[in-house]
């Protein structure tokens, strides 16, 4: 497959890098940088999800609350983002930072789902007002 139907496939910027770095004939420092950048890119995210968990913990919102998902959305993103880099450029410990993150962000997410869908079902009931 060539590197533009990859590109045009899937629009995807793991793609890119690797075009840039290969193909291209960048020179093996090029490409060094750029496991770099992306080793510290990766372990910042994932490092960035234990302060946002942890004011999760401190200040808890016991109902539901649809600022819930600015939680979920960086812990999934972290996750998916740190297993599909390690994948392109084969780097092991990027992909044991995203597994880190993966199960406790399906965790999140499950918990933030099963909140709204019970929310909904309460404000279809007559249950409960939205909030505003």
């Amino acid at each position: 497959m060539t590197s533009a139907a990859k590109n045009a496939s899937s629009g995807s910027v793991e793609y890119t890098l690797l075009d840039a770095s290969g193909p291209l004939g960048a020179p093996d420092g090029a490409r060094t940088v750029v496991r770099l950048v992306t080793i510290c890119l990766a372990g910042e995210a994932v490092a960035a999800c234990v302060p946002l968990a942890a004011s999760e913990l401190i200040w808890p919102r016991p109902r539901f609350d649809m600022r819930r998902w600015s939680t979920v959305f960086p812990l999934g993103m972290a996750g998916l983002v740190s297993l599909r880099m390690s994948r392109v450029f084969h780097l092991e410990v990027v992909w044991d930072l995203g597994r880190a993150v993966s199960w406790p962000a399906l965790a999140v997410w499950l918990v933030v789902a099963a909140g709204a869908l019970r929310h909904v079902r309460n404000i279809a009931g007559g249950h409960d007002r939205p909030s505003t």
